[in-house]
């Protein structure tokens, strides 16, 4: 008993693997399926089997001429018309248990008749009808959707008659033991056919099943991520204009203590502390910008967006922008024309304005003083447009480039950075550039500077045919006038 259960538990572990089954309701919706995907074949193959059925009526009279009239009645009077009235018995509005008895029913009734004929005609009928039920049998399996659990008891049914038939009629017979081994030799046969043919709709059943569920569960997580992002941005709205509010209260304030626009402030310590707090909180205003801006970003409206901007002015315009900046920390940013045509580029203005600007500033927060950064930009051969900042600061490892495009990564960590930001900006350039079919790509050797390139695609630039030569202006480029 001991060594049985274990057996036992294995086999049905086994047998369930291999014809997967499930619960009540699970079965109902196999039973559903299966109905609807088979009914336009099983219906057709219905009307089929009376036409067959029908048709081998026409050897009936060259099998046996004294029985003919009984076997022609049971096979026209009864057996056709009943057959029949199942193929059009067979409706879409019957449930699949309707649907899997009537294929039962029709399947009995053709095997049974064939049994009746049997057990009234001649030994030549006897002799020669099994081929008959075998024919029913193989037509079942192949061309009608059985439930197994229906068909293997109706055909077992069918065998223990034509058995008990043969055993009546002709128990001494030579061809008995032949004729019911080959019946049922054919019945086990058919049976398994059955039972894989089943199978296989089961698997198919269960696997679109699994897919239909792990479409639903991502369509779930989906919602779910957007209401998490709705209630991120609606939170962040929120936190920035509670923090805008006392931030612009201190920014101002300072700004005015400061520059001592209201009278000169006693202690001359007080005034640098006033500037210390105005820069510290625009710095912290900037983060929260930055912050903003990243939850804020709208992918759709970018690649939609489609401006005709000359690539000199938006890159004459970044660099002014970045000038201030680059002047209080000593740093030289030079525009390298080249020469031929100015393309001109689609974009959404302000989004790329901001790519320029913070590769600009980002090349500038990293050269050191006395520095210089170069702005330039060339035509690809693939129509391409490559705007390109070189600055000859830190530089980056090779093993950290692709990580300083990530959200809040930076080169320097946490203890050894001596420049401020969270690390938002080339992660902003790169989803910006994407939206508009582009990328960012960046080339740079440790402690000698990088290179970084925005690259929009050709179908993002108006020029006539490259002309990368280079120019005088790339000979003797000059700081632009900032005014």
């Amino acid at each position: 008993m001991t060594t049985s259960q274990p057996l036992a538990s294995r086999f049905r572990a086994w047998l369930k693997n291999w014809f997967p089954t499930g619960d009540a309701e699970t079965e109902r919706d196999f039973a559903a399926w299966n109905a609807t995907r088979t009914f336009q074949t099983q219906r057709l193959s219905l009307f089929l089997g009376v036409f067959v059925y029908s048709l081998f009526g026409i050897l009936d009279a060259q099998i046996d001429s004294e029985s003919t009239s009984m076997v022609l009645l049971i096979r026209f009077a009864i057996g056709a018309p009943l057959m029949l009235l199942i193929a059009l018995s067979y409706r879409a509005n019957r449930s699949p248990e309707d649907l899997e008895l009537l294929v039962t029913i029709d399947v009995l009734i053709a095997s049974l008749t064939i049994v009746w004929m049997m057990a009234i005609g001649t030994e030549t009928v006897v002799e020669t009808y099994p081929f008959g039920i075998v024919i029913v049998m193989a037509f079942a399996s192949g061309f009608l959707v059985q439930n197994f659990r229906m068909a293997i008891p109706a055909q077992f049914f069918v065998i223990a008659c034509f058995v008990g038939v043969y055993l009546v009629r002709m128990p001494d017979h030579y061809y008995m033991i032949a004729n019911i081994m080959f019946v049922v030799t054919a019945y086990i046969t058919l049976v398994f056919a059955n039972i894989v043919l089943e199978k296989r709709a089961r698997d198919s059943f269960f696997a679109i099943r699994e897919a239909e569920r792990a479409r639903q569960r991502a369509i779930e997580m989906y919602e779910d991520a957007q209401e998490a992002s709705y209630a991120k941005t609606q939170f962040l709205a929120t936190v920035s204009h509670e923090l805008r509010t006392p931030l612009n209260a201190i920014i101002g304030f300072s700004d005015i203590m400061s520059k001592e626009m209201l009278g000169p402030i006693g202690t001359p310590q007080y005034k640098e502390y006033a500037a210390d707090t105005n820069h510290s909180g625009r710095h912290l205003l900037n983060i929260i910008e930055n912050i903003l801006d990243m939850s804020r970003f709208d992918l759709s409206k970018t690649k939609e967006a489609a401006e005709e901007v000359p690539l000199d002015e938006a890159v004459r315009t970044a660099v002014r922008m970045s000038d201030t900046y680059a002047k209080a920390k000593d740093v030289k940013i030079k525009v390298r024309t080249p020469r031929g045509p100015v393309p001109t580029v689609l974009v959404d203005e302000t989004r790329f304005q901001q790519v320029l600007v913070n590769l600009i500033d980002n090349a500038v927060k990293f050269t050191p003083a006395r520095g210089r950064v170069t702005v330039s930009w060339k035509l690809r051969e693939s129509g391409a447009v490559a705007v390109s900042i070189t600055d000859n600061g830190i530089g980056i490892p090779q093993d950290k480039i692709d990580r300083v495009l990530e959200p809040f990564t930076q080169v320097e960590n946490a203890f050894s950075k001596t420049n401020e930001g969270l690390g938002l900006g080339l992660s902003l350039v790169r989803r910006i550039l994407e939206a508009h079919g582009g990328a960012i790509e960046i080339e740079s050797r440790l402690g000698e500077g990088s290179t970084f390139y925005a690259v929009l695609p050709a179908a993002r630039v108006r020029s006539d045919e490259p002309d990368n030569t280079p120019g005088p202006a790339e000979a003797a480029s000059e700081p632009i006038p900032t005014g």
